[in-house]
């Protein structure tokens, strides 16, 4: 299944800053890098990431929030630093970061958010053995009746 057909359009043009992801993602979100087999949930947005770090990470990645809001993000580029308290949570300086969107914001189903995430662990199996079975985890995710508690499933802390 083709990405571009994962989602429908929900808007046709938006000019991307920090605050307007603030206020079109709800938290937690879930980063999913389909090439890697990485699947990230987080209790906050990808406006931040450590210093150095911006060109290896958010590439190629797809972010879905709660509601099931799906933003395809192409790479992201450092504007600024973030405050003192964010950088010590982290135990290193953290810059705030602009993604660069692939696309228009769109809509996942439930049903296709738990494809997605099935086709991207069964990528590479290995990697998820720590987590439990391919099986295991694709019985666990297809009981999923919401975008919520696909994401809570891969960190459990942001229940």
């Amino acid at each position: 299944m083709a990405i571009m057909q994962l989602g429908n359009t929900i808007q046709t043009t938006m000019t991307f800053t920090p605050e307007k992801i603030r206020q079109t993602l709800t938290s937690p979100t879930i980063y999913i890098d389909i090439r890697k087999s990485q699947i990230e949930a987080r209790a906050e947005n990808f406006l931040f990431c450590t210093s150095g770090h911006e060109s290896k990470v958010y590439q190629n990645i797809i972010v879905i929030d709660t509601k099931g809001t799906l933003i395809k993000v192409k790479n992201v580029k450092a504007i600024g630093k973030i405050k003192l308290w964010t950088s010590l949570k982290y135990f290193s300086p953290v810059k705030e970061v602009l993604p660069n969107i692939e696309g228009d914001v769109q809509s996942i189903s439930v049903d296709d958010f738990k494809r997605l995430i099935i086709e991207t662990i069964s990528k590479k199996p290995g990697a998820w053995s720590n987590l439990d079975t391919l099986d295991n985890i694709t019985r666990e995710i297809n009981n999923c009746k919401t975008y919520k508690d696909i994401i809570v499933f891969f960190n459990p802390r942001l229940k």
